[in-house]
């Protein structure tokens, strides 16, 4: 085996149990796809974006999205608008719940990486996100070849 690939492997492991671990310490009751989506229309869309949108930043099928949204939109998290310039076009946005639960969400993951930022220090939070991202483009250049 390569040098540093049991380390890689065991330190993306452990990053993975413990992402699922915050989840399940968050300040919601709300699945992981209902986060994602909340974090989505708060922070990347405003206004409200198409379920083409929503699927394709998600990586997942338009008719999974929709069965999402009307389990959302029976919580009263999300609102499905009209687009204004396009009455055929359907966007989605949060409604005032929706919203503060997306606050509540991102403050959570917020004071985390802050603690973390804190404990790291700014040169070694700097080094691990340019690691961090380098390692992405890598999975993400791999992955888009066997699509």
């Amino acid at each position: 085996m390569s040098e540093g690939v049991q380390e890689l492997t065991e330190a993306f492991w452990r990053m993975h149990r413990k992402e699922l671990d915050a989840k399940a310490h968050a300040a919601t009751d709300y699945k992981t796809n209902e986060t994602r989506l909340l974090m989505l229309l708060q922070h990347r869309h405003p206004q409200g974006m198409k379920v083409s949108e929503l699927s394709r930043a998600m990586r997942v099928t338009s008719p999974f999205v929709t069965q999402l949204l009307n389990q959302m939109e029976a919580s009263e998290l999300i609102v499905r608008r009209r687009d204004e310039h396009d009455r055929r076009m359907v966007r989605i946005g949060l409604t005032e719940q929706g919203l503060t639960a997306a606050t509540g969400v991102h403050n959570f993951y917020y004071g985390l990486f802050v603690g973390l930022a804190d404990r790291l220090g700014p040169e070694d939070s700097r080094k691990l996100a340019d690691l961090m991202h380098r390692a992405m483009d890598y999975m993400d250049e791999t992955f888009s070849k066997k699509e």
